[in-house]
């Protein structure tokens, strides 16, 4: 169990008779988890975006720019906020605009009588339906559904599917859906796929690419738009497209270039921390006589087996990710006005 525990209170704005619930969450959970927390207690589906808003900072799940916020899944609770009393807001559905705020009532609650780190004690009233128009529309739903005689009830029993309660509230449901949640989001020994046996020690066995190889990439884009103020276009295509001839251009108009094919053979070549895990995973095949990788075989193989095509992945892509990052910083450190053009393959 976790040492500290957090009593929240969340409440949802512009709404009467109030919608709330108290529940308990560990300090240290990181905000997209929280997310997921607050998913389940207020009721909704997670089919919208969101954010959190702390202070006078906004966090979400993946900010496409710097102006969208901060990435969530990078930050706890417990760093960003610590006092009793302090309160945040969290906003679901962009669209319908649900403001909602939280408040730690309790920043050393005693969680020990409790059979998890995350349970919901109460609340009161029903989660309004999803895309009903934000708390006007839903108070015009609920008036309607209330209403049995109105002209347009059956329209909207049939919309929303049946009957609705606008004063039902079931902890111990939510408290169903929330073990399940953290049964389900567990730590495992494995990870999704069966590794590839390269002769390896355990800690050093690379693991097939998941939802984790796809957050880095969040990360690290995030991460260079964070640290550069110079515009990024990306240019691509298929063969004879005419992609080299618009980088010529742009090079021409002063655009430096990052080619990813490049670097792609950068970070594989012999002496690299690549390279060898290449030959560790793959065996001396894969390798001419002057210790260059034979392309063509590694091709063969990983081309002709999905499992270790991703395990090649595994091992070029955060390398690749990481040196583009670093060229990045470096031409914007140097040309801070450029717009850096990056050829990627198709």
């Amino acid at each position: 169990m976790n040492d500290r525990f957090y009593l929240l209170k969340i409440r949802l704005l512009d709404i009467e008779p109030e919608i709330w619930r108290r529940f308990v969450v560990p300090a240290d959970i990181s905000l997209d988890r929280l997310h997921d927390v607050v998913q389940i207690v207020m009721g909704w589906e997670d089919c919208h975006l969101h954010e959190f808003t702390i202070g006078n900072k906004r966090y979400t799940e993946f900010p496409e720019s710097r102006q969208d916020g901060l990435v969530s899944g990078r930050y706890r609770l417990g760093d960003l906020i610590k006092q009793k009393g302090r309160t945040f807001g969290y906003l679901y559905d962009f669209g319908d605009g649900w403001e909602h705020e939280l408040a730690i009532e309790n920043s050393r609650y005693d969680n020990s009588e409790h059979w998890a780190d995350v349970i919901c004690l109460e609340g009161d009233s029903a989660c309004p339906p999803e895309d009903v128009g934000g708390p006007p529309g839903y108070s015009e739903f609920r008036a309607i559904m209330n209403n049995p005689g109105h002209i347009e009830h059956e329209a909207f029993t049939d919309w929303y599917g049946g009957e609705f309660d606008s004063e039902a509230f079931d902890p111990d449901y939510v408290n169903l859906e929330l073990s399940k949640f953290l049964h389900w989001s567990r730590d495992r020994v494995l990870g999704w796929k069966k590794m590839i046996e390269t002769g390896r020690k355990p800690d050093e066995t690379l693991e097939a690419p998941s939802i984790d190889m796809i957050r880095r990439t969040a990360l690290v884009l995030d991460d260079i738009r964070h640290k550069s103020h110079c515009l990024i276009v990306a240019v691509t295509g298929s063969v004879a497209c005419g992609k080299s001839t618009v980088s010529g251009m742009l090079e021409d108009l002063g655009a430096p270039l990052i080619d990813f094919d490049q670097i792609a053979r950068e970070v594989v070549m012999p002496g690299t921390p690549g390279y060898e895990q290449i030959i560790s995973a793959f065996g001396s095949s894969v390798v001419h006589s002057d210790r260059t990788l034979d392309r063509k075989a590694l091709s063969g193989i990983v081309f002709a087996d999905k499992t270790k095509r991703n395990l090649l992945e595994r091992i070029t892509h955060p390398r690749i990710f990481d040196r583009f990052a670093e060229k990045v910083n470096r031409l914007s450190a140097t040309r801070p006005d450029s717009v850096i053009q990056a050829a990627v393959p198709c």
